[in-house]
């Protein structure tokens, strides 16, 4: 059976015998920039790639299951053949903000607990409201640790991450540790620099290394962060308390 295209009155109607309603899908895309300055094209998240996701998870998934299942569903909706290992850590928050955005819409809803009453609500976050950090013009990667040691630091990449979680660090503290390692590109002695180590030497420096100055790597990424603000002052409807809440970027999409 064919199917009658409908067209102005002024002109005669045809019979289209295989319509062909695949090139009106996937049509949409957007431009954005991530904080640190690197430039994008996306595409709305599909129910297909959604799907897929969920499909690729369990309630018992690892910590790099996730993340790859993760991995493969912004990927996938990155056009062209950018590689999303150069992306930052600190941008991939915002490009999944983005990608929520164009796919689902800018209204952001979540349960908000209060600490003091303990009742529970409702609230509603505009996306666009969410306070973008750009990427300082300048830092300074030297890190004093003491008289002898010091460090050069840089950004960590989304291919740095890939890295760490094949090597079988596979819990979320091991991971956020194992940053910090990784963004350690040179360690700077009374004898020289030492570059190109391996990510196992760097993760031994940071275990290896007291706490206090342990801290001093943290507080350079504290210091030099960028990315997107996920806190919220909320004030409670039921007794009035006021207090911070972080919302879950995990749930943006479901």
């Amino acid at each position: 059976m064919s199917v009658i295209e409908k067209v102005d009155n002024n002109q005669p109607v045809k019979a289209v015998e295989k319509p062909d309603y695949r090139k009106y899908l996937n049509v949409y895309e957007f431009d954005v920039e991530l904080p640190s300055g690197i430039k994008l094209k996306i595409k709305p998240i599909n129910a297909g790639q959604l799907k897929k996701f969920m499909t690729s998870i369990k309630d018992d998934e690892s910590v790099k299951e996730l993340s790859q299942a993760m991995y493969e569903m912004i990927k996938s909706s990155i056009v062209g053949d950018f590689d999303m290992g150069e992306i930052y850590l600190n941008d991939r928050p915002a490009l999944i903000l983005e990608l929520r955005k164009v796919s689902k819409g800018t209204e952001f809803q979540f349960e908000y607990k209060c600490p003091k009453c303990k009742s529970q609500s409702i609230i509603s976050e505009d996306l666009n409201n969410i306070t973008i950090i750009p990427m300082p013009a300048k830092m300074n990667p030297i890190v004093q640790l003491d008289n002898n040691l010091s460090v050069q630091l840089d950004y960590v990449k989304i291919k740095h991450e890939q890295e760490i979680l094949n090597m079988g660090m596979d819990s979320e503290s091991e991971l956020l540790l194992s940053v910090i390692a990784v963004s350690i590109k040179a360690i700077l002695s009374p004898e020289g620099s030492q570059e190109n180590l391996s990510l196992r030497d760097r993760i031994y420096f940071t275990d290896n290394i007291p706490q206090q100055l342990y801290t001093k790597l943290t507080q350079w990424h504290d210091d030099y962060h960028f990315g997107i603000d996920m806190n919220k002052s909320i004030k409670c409807a039921h007794c009035g308390e006021e207090s911070e809440h972080k919302m879950d970027a995990d749930n943006f999409f479901f």
